[in-house]
């Protein structure tokens, strides 16, 4: 497998690793944010952050569906979840 890696840094600080590999149809990615249930002052919303990672990473205008989406996604042996804690 024939691949780069890059460094990168944001003006806000945040780094992270880039890995390019060619012809990949499916990456991985972590994000991770001190935020979450442990910040929120109301536990009412204490769900909210979660509710949110969810949302952001399904059914879009490329995938009607969430079983197509999740198709497409697993289908190289890639993962995604959202976990708030």
């Amino acid at each position: 497998m024939i691949h780069t890696i890059e460094e990168r840094q944001l003006k806000n600080g945040a780094r992270g690793l880039f890995i390019h590999t060619p012809g990949a149809t499916v990456v991985y990615y972590s994000f991770q944010f001190r935020a979450g249930t442990l910040y929120v002052e109301d536990q009412a919303k204490s769900q909210a952050a979660h509710i949110m990672e969810h949302l952001a990473f399904g059914t879009n205008k490329f995938y009607a569906s969430q079983k197509e989406f999740n198709a497409e996604f697993d289908k190289n042996g890639a993962y995604h979840n959202a976990l708030t804690s």
